[in-house]
């Protein structure tokens, strides 16, 4: 299900962020979202195709159900490897500095990485489906040390998928962001997507945080809670700057 969200995401964001680049880079997103479409539907065809051996008493055919299964979930693996690598590479065309770090701790909101040269402290960092993670804060000898979404009292500038600025969004520390007064007359429904915004020396505009997940109308202001998308919990990271 998870993967699933992430083709849509992965295809809005593509369109929004690389607007200004050229067609054949986004064309290049588009066939990357239709290949890995195309294999999703052929693994469930194959998952349709041997249910029913789970069903029989035949020991040989369970055997062969259950290898078929040890299959797909290696293919899974290898079609999400592939995902990762060939964004990877299309995401170095925009950031040649992109480097790829392990995660080794992870606690109340700050990350530790692995430690990576030549890594400043304008960095910030995404999950390896581009979803916004948070910014690198402390660059020792030994790790870096990223604020993520997820950690309490960090501010920066949102927006709408339209690109309407909505205002400075607040981590809660709670899993989710808040931002209040928004312009009134902005049309804003749960579900939407919302982005960096830029200008604020935190995050360049056009990164995907989360989606609205509640709203509050209050006169000429509205109120918004934000629920962060990325995965939080991955064992690597990106970093950019």
């Amino acid at each position: 299900m998870r993967l699933d969200k992430f083709f849509i995401i992965f295809i809005i964001f593509s369109l929004l962020y690389f607007s200004n680049l050229n067609s054949v880079l986004a064309n290049n997103y588009e066939n990357i979202y239709i290949a890995s479409f195309n294999l999703q539907l052929f693994i469930n065809h194959l998952k349709n195709k041997v249910k029913n051996l789970f069903f029989s008493d035949d020991e040989e055919y369970k055997e062969k159900y259950y290898q078929l299964l040890r299959n797909l979930a290696q293919l899974k693996l290898a079609e999400q490897e592939e995902i990762f690598n060939k964004s990877f590479e299309l995401l170095k065309k925009r950031f040649p500095n992109a480097k790829e770090a392990k995660v080794f701790a992870n606690d109340l909101g700050i990350i530790y990485l692995q430690k990576i040269d030549q890594v400043t402290n304008s960095a910030f960092v995404v999950d390896n489906n581009w979803l916004l993670v948070g910014k690198v804060v402390e660059i020792s000898n030994n790790y870096l040390k990223v604020r993520s979404l997820n950690h309490a009292d960090f501010q920066f500038n949102v927006s709408n998928s339209k690109g309407e600025f909505l205002g400075l969004a607040k981590s809660t520390g709670l899993n989710y962001l808040i931002v209040d007064k928004i312009d009134a007359n902005i049309k804003l429904e749960k579900g939407d997507l919302i982005l960096t915004a830029g200008n604020d020396n935190i995050f360049p505009p056009g990164f995907l945080v989360g989606e609205i997940v509640n709203i509050e109308n209050s006169g000429y202001f509205k109120k918004i809670q934000i629920s962060p998308l990325a995965n939080f919990g991955s064992e690597r990271l990106i970093i950019l700057q």
